[in-house]
């Protein structure tokens, strides 16, 4: 639903949302792309899926989104969780889709859970049978999908988890997947403006793709990932992961010198 200015004021007012736009509750800066999911991660385990869809967009400006339900036997019953995720452009950007759609639930009901450690802002409902929480530059929206109801912040801080950490096993690249090159692409950003870094991708199907920098600012612009290093630090460096579900991630360190 596209808001005009009027309601997005409204809404941002509502949900305070000068007090979390832009807030990282990591310690580095965390950037994802391509994300997926296979429904078989150990990282979730008890939990799988075996409906995943992930939709690309067609044109630049569209958002890629991950579909998924999660089931989960809880002795006869069997609990179920619908999971949406959008990929945006950078943190920025997944904060004001998160407050978007939260105008779809402007209501007492659906509020910030202040106390929550689950991604760098969360909402939710008293019950906890829905989170809708960002993530870097990800937003996940949790749902139940079963009549037997279930709290879905236990699944939504096993997802977190796995979004946020650096993967617990990972071998060191023998083949560089990420090149970085200078790039003077003039991006309509304060952040991005020229000089930043673009970086190559080598992308594979069967796997997506973490960045690590303890500064700086990322961007996907129009399909390409740019970097821009913290002006008042010379030199970056940024860890690279190439995940692959079920099998070792492949880490590459990467040093930036402006």
């Amino acid at each position: 639903m596209a808001l005009n200015k009027r309601q997005y004021d409204e809404l941002a007012r509502y949900f305070e949302f000068d007090t979390w736009r832009d807030v990282n509750r990591l310690s580095t800066n965390l950037f994802i792309l391509n994300f997926f999911v296979t429904g078989k991660e150990i990282e979730l385990a008890e939990w799988s899926s075996s409906d995943v869809e992930r939709i690309k967009p067609r044109e630049e400006a569209g958002i890629p989104v991950t579909l998924s339900v999660w089931h989960k036997s809880m002795g006869k019953n069997l609990a179920s969780i619908s999971m949406r995720i959008h990929e945006c452009a950078d943190r920025a950007a997944a904060h004001r889709l998160l407050l978007e759609h939260l105008s779809f639930f402007q209501s007492p009901d659906i509020f910030q859970l202040k106390e929550s450690k689950i991604g760098d802002v969360v909402f939710g409902n008293a019950s906890h049978h829905f989170l809708l929480f960002a993530r870097a530059n990800l937003i996940v929206m949790m749902t139940n999908a079963s009549r037997n109801l279930i709290r879905v912040d236990e699944f939504a801080t096993k997802v977190d988890n796995y979004l946020a950490n650096e993967p617990s096993s990972s071998v060191h690249a023998n083949t560089p997947f990420v090149e970085p090159v200078r790039s003077m692409t003039v991006i309509k950003s304060v952040q991005h403006k020229p000089p930043a870094w673009q970086l190559n991708v080598i992308e594979s199907p069967q796997v997506w793709y973490k960045f690590y920098a303890p500064s700086g600012d990322f961007k996907n612009h129009k399909g390409q990932l740019h970097y821009k290093p913290h002006p008042k630090v010379e030199t970056s460096t940024l860890k690279a992961y190439a995940v692959m579900p079920g099998g070792p991630s492949v880490q590459q360190d990467l040093t930036i010198k402006d």
